[in-house]
């Protein structure tokens, strides 16, 4: 074999090794189905569904998960600090896009009697926002996501 020969089966493997990378690096997370099975296996939770939601204003495309869910009858005595850090944390790593929004936690059905918004100031979550006057709903924003679970996608 000669050096031109040895050259390019080197640069060839190399090539080989990095497209591996790139393949394996992409499969980090998991898809909304998978998360939705994950979430409906939390303590606390009858259903669920998460949906990579994509919101258009103009030439502007921006991506966000929404975890909609029916608590249990163990939701009024499940740790609500753990239950939506656990929920967060699954939103957090669906790799379908990258989320640009945040994750959202809402009640299925928009569930007023529940107020999630008090739930979330009572557990002492930070950085949360509000859906207008809905108290069934919230976001994490992506920045306050990467602070708590590091970068995107989430690893679980």
């Amino acid at each position: 074999m000669n050096k031109y020969t040895k050259w390019c089966a080197l640069a060839g493997a190399l090539l080989m090794m990095s497209s591996l990378a790139a393949c394996s690096s992409s499969q980090a997370g998991r898809t909304a189905p998978e998360a939705t099975a994950a979430v409906k296996s939390v303590n606390g939770i009858a259903d669920a569904q998460v949906e990579m939601r994509n919101y258009r204003s103009g030439f502007t495309s921006n991506w966000g998960v929404t975890i909609y869910f029916t608590p249990d009858s163990e939701f009024d005595e499940i740790d609500k600090k753990a239950l939506f850090e656990r929920m967060l944390r699954i939103g957090w790593s669906v790799n379908e896009h990258k989320i640009d929004t945040g994750v959202s936690i809402a009640l299925e059905d928009d569930d007023q009697q529940i107020n999630l918004v008090q739930m979330a100031e009572e557990a002492g979550l930070s950085d949360f926002r509000r859906a207008g006057n809905l108290t069934s709903r919230f976001t994490v924003p992506t920045r306050a996501l990467q602070d708590e679970f590091g970068d995107w996608p989430g690893r679980d």
